[in-house]
């Protein structure tokens, strides 16, 4: 804890390892709904997880990280599984800010001065999309290579129908990521 200790540790939450791959988006997304509902219920007794550890326990058992998480659509999306894995792993739960990407997107600097006093010090005078850019680009050079991009867009909108249907899904995992972060956002329900 303390200003200047932030830190992540890819391999404290993620042992299985992180290499990135695309996917088709609706293909993919029905296809491991289906698939970890089939093993929810073979597994166990509840169909949502009722806490963050039963989270942590399901994502365990029943997603294969096979590809990298860039294309593991579901996985990505299980907010409080993965912070609990974390957790698991050694993470200190006071050093996890949860920081809402509608904010980060709409007002970067408000985002930052939120989590500031958890970070090093540091001025970042400039927080344009291209200053961003050019600063991912130095430090991560194969960033939107491995599929990653800053503006998290897709090629083609969403079906509404999948949108409707994933917003059921997410909806009782979201719960434990909300009582965990101690606050709500805005997301479909």
């Amino acid at each position: 804890g303390g200003r200047g200790a932030a830190r992540f540790d890819a391999t404290q939450c993620f042992k299985e390892g992180t290499r990135e791959r695309l996917g088709d988006l609706e293909a993919v997304m029905r296809d491991e709904v289906a698939l970890f509902h089939d093993c929810a219920r073979t597994h166990f007794s509840w169909m949502v997880p009722p806490s963050m550890d039963a989270a942590a326990d399901l994502i365990t058992k029943c997603v294969r990280v096979r590809t990298g998480i860039s294309a593991q659509y579901l996985y990505r999306g299980l907010y409080a599984a993965q912070l609990q894995r974390c957790l698991r792993g050694g993470v200190v739960s006071s050093d996890i800010v949860v920081v809402d990407q509608d904010v980060l997107r709409r007002d970067p600097q408000r985002a930052l001065d939120a989590v500031a006093h958890r970070l090093p010090r540091h001025t970042y005078e400039d927080l344009s999309d291209a200053s961003l850019k050019a600063e991912m680009d130095r430090r991560w050079p194969d960033f939107e290579k491995n599929g990653w991009r800053l503006d998290a867009a897709y090629t083609a909108p969403m079906p509404e129908a999948l949108r409707s249907d994933l917003a059921r899904f997410f909806a009782p995992h979201n719960e434990l990521l909300f009582d965990f972060a101690g606050r709500r956002f805005d997301w479909p329900s």
